[in-house]
């Protein structure tokens, strides 16, 4: 029985080994902590189970100050002793609970808990040599039923950066090598320095084709603190997740689906010289990534990313801010190794509040209310370098309250824009690139403001444009089935012109080669609205409306037009702030323009109201207020290139204009203010009609012409004929017959240019001329109907008076018939070359040369056979030397006697009935001794001389001579005066003072 108590005592040995060796090595492990440095080291229990191969480890605790602590509440692991018999180490639950410790790393030491790592690894020295590595398979494999981990707390600390990992549970399923197609889930749950996450996945990562499915969730993850050290310039992010990750690997393919919310918060990134911050970015979509032998092969991402609160960039001198952007769309890449590289975005993006600055000395700022994109582009770059990008759908472009802003240079605002269409770009390399572009578009803008410094603005109320542009290698473009549509257009050129467009329409095709420089252009009909143009602040035209029809335009130089109306045009303005020029609508038919000339089949007008205004010096002051706003416009061109103009103009064949008609109809009017004369002069002329046909600036061919209207409500015009004034030499016929001119409104030019006012009249005026080779010849008759006049300026007077030789008084008292009525004929000719030949001189020979001879007609006349002798003073001076304006035949006398020979009375009886008829005239009787009468007076006076008691002698007996003589002058005036009272009022003859020793026959001058 001795075997039997050995049997037993072994047993109980074994018995007692196993029993007590858990607490040797519980006892073991406290005394090895404390050796290396753990100043509070505890362990609980640590309880095997033999024989189901369980193992607990309770309450192992290793303090050291100034250390993270080694902590462990709980470890349980147990081994099927079965499964060992086929090679596979087979781990029931695996469970750990209530760790707390850390791991410190630096390049001096690392620290696990209280241990010091580098103090275990054995000396260099007693390094033992490492065993050839045995490759082949041991034949054993693991397997784990399950992993628990709960209550962890471990903290690690990377140099400075120290982390926190809080896993509140860990459960991993069965994970078996030798079932690899069986599936294993992962369970975590915990905080990530105080940032809360959820991972819950299921994976086969065994067999050969692996897969995985994944679904995290993080909450506010600090990111700075994981990558300050290797990414520096990352100083704060917070990560944030809802991802559910899908993954297959086989062999060299790999398929990633990554799916959810991804969002960032408090971003900022500082590098040298670059600068970014975003409160927030938020990725919500998903991802399918293809990668073959570790390359991309396919990159699909359908998603939203969202900037909520904006982004601020900066770099150097520019900075870049951004208030809000929303990605929702597609983006699918395709890598394909063999065919081309294909990528297609479609989606949204919309953009808030963008503002750009660049600092300098050119400094830039632009700001971008809103930005948004909608559409479906596809890009391809092929293998042999070309590049086609397709946008293809209904794509939309948008922006909204955008400014742009170049120092005090440049400034636009755009307050919004749209654009929509498809557009193909074929783009192909090699030697020679070539661009092509194909797509049908559509935009629309709205309050566009262009500012360029203080030299030009542009504004722009609407704009909208449908056109399909196709453009090859970029150089050969055509615009077909275009519409535009311009409003509240305004441009203004500085402080010198301001043109204001209400609208403008068009629909058009065009096409145009850069390389050639070839321009087509065809337009059905082009309206513009309302429109007005200043210049220097005053208006210098403005219109209703304008229409174009049938508009071709090409280039070189070729314009056709098939008709054009313009309604309510107004040219410049007056002083008054009237227009100078209006017409109510100007028609044009058939238009063609080249660079020899102009063909116009038509110019159709009505309702003209134009305005004349003549200033103190005659000068149209407001036409030459035209010339200075012009001049302001052109910039003050100098002479010498205006001349070099003209030059180049003349150089080769002039520019020819053709117009096959002009017409005026309607109520038309003319006026006309001149200040040059006191009171100002006004006249209205209504023009019913002008017509005005075959005008050729290089033709033979005279113009026919037709005109009719009124002026001052009465007086009628009516001319017609036909005339070349634009070819040389000049020529050309024509009559004209004016009725019914009421003279007194025409008062102030008489008083100009004779001194008298008209205080009544009417005229009338029937002109009759031609024009051969320059040279003017015309008949023209005037009557004037009971014209009277009162003097006003006597200065004025005495000088027209000098021109006519007589006072108008007397003039018009000779003229007017028994009806009160002066008819004249006034022929008129000249050369058009010559510099005096103006409207002046033509006065001068109305009034001088017709009056003289209307007045030297009439007398001789009235006064056969007794006018012969009649005359005019030659000027006024020898008038008022004389005081005799027009000098009758004289009435002749024998020598020394005072008495009317017989047949003076037949003359004197005549001049009588012209006085009679003649009522303003006035007789002037001047009698007149002559030698013959001294030497018959002074045989009488030597006879009475010889009778005194004393005769005179010397100069008492010249004396007396002279007397005697004056006596008998004077008395032959008596006897005439007498003799003609008796048919004409006394007052109305007047006698002169005797003159004496004159040259002639005896008599009395007659002279009115």
């Amino acid at each position: 029985m001795k075997w039997l108590a050995w049997l037993v005592g072994i047993v109980l040995t074994v018995m007692l080994t196993f029993h007590a060796l858990p607490y040797v090595v519980r006892d073991q492990v406290v005394i090895w902590l404390r050796s290396q440095g753990v100043e509070d080291a505890r362990f609980e229990a640590l309880t095997v189970n033999w024989l189901s191969g369980e193992v607990i480890i309770k309450g192992l605790k290793a303090r050291r100050e100034g250390h993270y602590p080694l902590d462990i509440d709980r470890f349980r692991v147990a081994i099927d002793y079965g499964d060992l018999f086929d090679k596979r180490i087979h781990l029931r639950p695996l469970e750990v609970e209530g760790v707390r410790s850390g791991f410190v790393y630096t390049l001096e030491e690392q620290w696990l808990g209280p241990l010091n790592l580098a103090e275990l690894a054995p000396p260099a020295d007693e390094t033992e040599e490492p065993e050839p590595e045995n490759n082949e398979p041991s034949g054993w494999s693991v397997g784990l039923d399950a992993l628990s981990l709960d209550n962890i707390d471990w903290r690690l600390q990377l140099f400075k950066q120290e982390h926190h990992l809080e896993l509140d549970q860990l459960q991993l399923g069965g994970l078996f090598f030798w079932q690899p197609d069986e599936p294993t889930a992962l369970i975590l749950h915990g905080r990530l320095n105080d940032a809360p996450f959820d991972i819950d996945s299921t994976a086969l990562p065994l067999p050969v084709d692996k897969r995985a499915e994944l679904a995290l969730k993080l909450d506010k993850l600090p990111v700075h603190p994981l990558v300050a050290q290797f990414v520096p310039q990352l100083e704060s992010a917070t990560v944030s997740a809802d991802l559910r990750l899908g993954g297959e690997f086989a062999g060299d393919s790999i398929h990633v689906t990554p799916n959810g919310t991804l969002s960032l918060t408090d971003l900022s990134w500082q590098d040298e010289g670059l600068s970014f911050q975003t409160p927030s970015l938020t990725f919500d979509g998903g991802v399918d990534l293809t990668l073959t032998a570790f390359a991309p092969a396919n990159i699909a991402v359908g998603a939203r990313v969202t900037l909520a609160e904006g982004a601020a960039l900066t770099q150097g001198s520019q900075q870049v801010n951004l208030g809000g952007l929303k990605w929702d769309g597609k983006v699918d890449l395709d890598l394909n190794r063999e065919g081309p590289m294909d990528l297609g975005v479609a989606g949204s993006l919309d953009a808030q509040t963008l503002a750009f600055s660049m600092a300098g000395e050119a400094p830039l700022s632009l700001a971008l209310g809103q930005l948004g994109w909608q559409g479906d582009s596809d890009i391809q770059v092929g293998r042999d370098e070309t590049l086609a990008v397709s946008v293809q759908g209904e794509n939309q472009l948008r922006l909204a309250d955008l400014s742009l802003q170049q120092g005090e240079a440049l400034s636009l605002g755009l307050g919004s824009a749209n654009w929509q269409g498809d557009t193909t770009v074929q783009v192909s390399g090699g030697e020679t690139t070539k661009v092509d572009l194909q797509g049908q578009n559509k935009l629309d803008l709205a309050a566009l403001k262009l500012q360029q410094g203080s030299a030009l603005s542009l504004a722009l109320n609407k704009a909208d444009l449908s056109t399909a542009l196709t453009s090859e290698a970029l150089n050969n473009w055509t615009l077909s089935g275009t519409q535009l549509n311009l409003s509240g257009i305004e441009l203004q050129q500085g402080g010198a012109m301001q043109v204001e467009l209400s609208s403008l329409s068009t629909s058009a095709d065009a096409s145009y080669a850069i390389d050639s420089g070839a321009l087509s252009l065809k337009a059905p009909q082009l309206a513009l609205g309302t429109t007005n143009m200043q210049v220097g602040g005053k208006p210098l035209a403005s219109l209703e409306s304008i229409q174009l029809n049938t508009l071709d335009v090409a280039m070189p130089l070729k314009v056709g037009l098939g008709s054009a109306q313009v309604a309510g045009l107004s040219l410049a303005s007056t002083q008054a702030g009237d227009p100078l020029l209006a017409m109510a609508g100007i028609r044009l038919n058939k238009l063609a323009l080249d660079q020899s000339g102009v063909q116009i089949d038509a110019i159709e007008g009505d309702g003209l109201n134009a305005l004349l205004n003549l200033d103190e010096q005659m000068q149209p002051e407001d036409i030459q207020a035209l010339q200075q706003q012009l001049g302001a416009l052109s910039g003050g061109e100098s002479a010498s290139g205006a001349d070099s103009d003209a030059q180049s103009q003349t150089s080769g064949e002039p520019f020819r204009v053709r117009i096959d008609r002009i017409g005026l109809g309607g109520e038309n009017h003319f006026t006309l203010t001149d200040r040059s004369v006191k009171p100002a002069y006004k006249t209205d002329l209504v023009i019913n009609q002008l017509a005005l046909t075959n005008i050729d600036t290089q033709g033979n061919e005279q113009s026919e012409f037709n005109l009719s209207g009124i002026f001052n409500r009465f007086a009628k015009l009516e001319a017609e004929g036909a005339i070349n004034l634009l070819g040389s030499p000049r020529s050309g016929h024509w009559t004209v017959n004016l009725d019914d001119v009421q003279l007194p409104a025409v008062s102030p030019y008489s008083i100009k240019y004779t001194g008298y006012y008209l205080q009544s009249g009417q005229l009338n005026v029937a002109m009759e001329g031609t024009l051969d080779e320059d040279q003017l010849d015309g008949k023209n008759h005037i009557r004037i109907n009971r014209l009277t006049v009162d003097p006003v300026d006597q200065e004025q007077i005495g000088e027209f008076q000098e021109t006519i030789s007589l006072p108008l008084e007397t003039a018009i008292s000779v003229l007017q018939d028994d009806d009160e009525n002066i008819d004249l004929d006034v022929p008129i000719s000249g050369s058009l070359n010559d510099p005096s030949f103006d409207y002046q001189s033509v006065i001068n020979r109305v009034l001088g040369n017709s009056v003289k001879q209307g007045v030297m007609t009439y007398l001789v006349q009235a006064l056969q056979p007794y006018g012969a002798l009649i005359t005019l003073a030659e000027t006024a001076i020898d008038a008022s030397k004389t005081g005799s304006f027009i000098n009758l035949e004289p009435v002749a006398f024998a020598a020394g006697e005072s008495e009317l020979s017989g047949d003076a009375g037949d003359y004197l009886d005549q001049l009588a009935g012209l006085m009679a008829e003649r009522g303003g005239l006035r007789l002037n009787l001047c009698g007149v001794t002559v030698a013959a009468d001294r030497q018959a007076v002074g045989e009488v006076q030597n006879v009475e001389n010889g009778k005194r008691t004393k005769p005179l002698e010397g100069e008492e007996l010249a004396a007396e001579l002279s007397d005697l003589l004056r006596q008998l002058a004077q008395a032959r005036s008596e006897v005439l005066k007498e003799r003609m009272q008796q048919k004409v009022e006394a007052d109305r003859l007047f006698l002169c003072y005797p003159q004496i020793d004159q040259d002639g026959e005896p008599r009395v001058d007659l002279s009115l």
